[in-house]
């Protein structure tokens, strides 16, 4: 089908050159973090993986699932990884854009995306953004169903409602509250519809994400954030001193404050307008949102993860400049709004790609530099520059794995971060030829039990690799050494007797 409007343009284009950078930074992307944990899990069990009840992130790994089937090499299931989660998010804009016709409300698929993210695209493996997703193409639903099917009967159409609320609070937690948002939004907007179909989603809504968070451990990741929460007044005493305000103003509001401006534009529209609800609940959902991230993420985190936490705040202006703005102003100025913020977010998307250039190249050196002394498993022990550019080094023996697998499982080689020699010293003394160390949460697997289609570690010791600073080599340490006898001393010739005599028996 044709595209007919700027909007279709608008949409198609922002995702198409968002695929071109996923296809850019295939392995910046991919070997990082949870991407590389999770990616390994795939390929090695050649099954979906699913963490923490988040189904929804099966859907992503339908493609690279298939190239392990039809046993692709593996550097090509990688890029198939990374472009699998474009082609889905195209795939619901496409879905909004052209099933519904609503290329308007569904522009809000590329800003939800885009708008505060910049590092996140180098995490793909999130479920916020899957959920975010979901949640406006649920959003162009509730708004589009009754145009585009006059005739669907009502209780279906409640039931493909109450089926994108589950799939989008079986992505994220943090869904709760933009799912709960634009149902309210909705319903302050078609006041004369049906209210109790509105009532059981919302109601539907809160169950979903009620047993998730019943579900959830306590001591995962995502349960001790939400119980943070219980501490509510006692951070907030310290709210000046908190790792996530500091963050927020120094780095997240700096990245939103372009997006902003639809804020501005829709506020000032319901304020014109005396939509007095409207402008309360974008407002009230803003602030409570911030604030409770900003509780719940007091400790801090890596960049990365605090900039995907934050993500979700655009959420709260983009639904409803779309819906209520957008098509009030005079094509130019729309077009060059969301244009030219979502053409910003691009660029800053490519600007920001050096860190992780420079963390793959890292990578790269050490591998290299492992591969020279013939040794397939070390420990790794850095200086500040080299941790610096690993960044977050708790899955390195994943990434480097796979990295050094991409020309096959003859060269597979995997790295493990240690904090100083002392341990990494110890740790080679005490690993056995036949185990490999995972991760630092779940530390000993067994080499043999890899996919050795894709991967092959030797049974050998680990060795030891310290980086002394930018101009010195790497020092080395192979235990191996250490346990051999000392050599016994040559006993001398009869006839070279003189030759033990001391110079003053001499």
């Amino acid at each position: 089908m044709k595209t007919r409007t700027p909007e279709h343009w608008t949409g198609l284009s922002a995702l198409a050159v968002l695929l071109l950078l996923a296809g850019i930074f295939v392995f910046e992307r991919m070997l990082y973090m949870d991407s590389a944990y999770q990616s390994f899990q795939i390929v090695q069990t050649g099954s979906f993986n699913v963490e923490a009840g988040r189904f929804t992130s099966a859907l992503p790994q339908v493609l690279p699932l298939l190239g392990l089937k039809l046993s692709l090499p593996l550097y090509v299931v990688y890029i198939l990884f990374s472009l699998s989660y474009v082609l889905l998010y195209g795939g619901l804009w496409a879905a909004g854009a052209y099933g519904l016709r609503q290329p308007t409300l569904s522009l809000a698929i590329p800003l939800v995306l885009l708008l505060g993210q910049r590092e996140g695209f180098f995490h793909p493996m999130t479920e916020i953004q899957q959920g975010l997703v979901w949640n406006a193409l649920l959003f162009v639903w509730l708004e589009a169903h009754k145009i585009r099917f006059p005739n669907l009967n009502r209780w279906l159409a409640l039931s493909i409602t109450l089926l994108g609320i589950l799939l989008v609070g079986s992505c994220h937690p943090v869904t709760l509250f933009t799912t709960f948002f634009l149902l309210v939004f909705y319903t302050l907007r078609n006041t004369g519809q049906a209210r109790v179909d509105l009532v059981s989603a919302t109601l539907f809504t809160l169950v979903v994400h009620g047993i998730r968070i019943a579900m959830t451990d306590v001591q995962s990741y995502e349960g001790e954030h939400l119980a943070q929460l219980l501490h509510t007044p006692d951070i907030l005493s310290l709210f000046g001193e908190i790792y996530s305000a500091e963050y927020f103003l120094k780095q997240s509001l700096v990245l939103h404050l372009p997006a902003l401006l639809l804020a501005a534009f829709a506020s000032w529209h319901y304020i014109e307008k005396k939509q007095w609800l409207r402008l309360t609940l974008m407002m009230g959902g803003m602030f409570a949102f911030l604030l409770i991230h900003l509780i719940t993420y007091h400790r801090g985190d890596s960049d990365i993860m605090m900039e995907k936490n934050f993500l979700p705040w655009a959420f709260f202006w983009v639904i409803p400049y779309l819906a209520d703005v957008h098509n009030k102003l005079s094509i130019p100025v729309r077009n060059i709004l969301v244009g030219g913020l979502l053409l910003w977010s691009l660029i800053g998307i490519y600007t920001h790609a050096d860190r992780y250039e420079m963390r793959l190249l890292q990578l790269q050196q050490t591998l290299q530099e492992s591969q020279k002394q013939d040794s397939r498993k070390m420990l790794l022990v850095a200086n500040g520059k080299v941790q610096e550019r690993l960044m977050v080094p708790w899955a390195l023996s994943v990434e480097s794995l796979i990295l050094s697998s991409l020309d096959g499982p003859a060269n597979s080689r995997s790295l493990f971060a240690v904090s100083s020699a002392e341990e990494a010293r110890n740790l080679a003394r005490n690993t056995q030829p036949d185990q490999w160390l995972f991760t630092n949460f779940w530390q000993i697997n067994d080499p043999h039990a890899l996919n050795p289609r894709y991967f092959k570690l030797p049974d050998q010791k680990y060795s030891v690799l310290e980086y002394r600073g930018e101009a010195q080599e790497p020092l080395l340490y192979f235990p191996e050494a250490e346990n051999k006898p000392e050599p016994e001393p040559a006993v001398p010739d009869s006839t070279d007797a003189d030759s033990l005599q001391t110079p003053a028996a001499k």
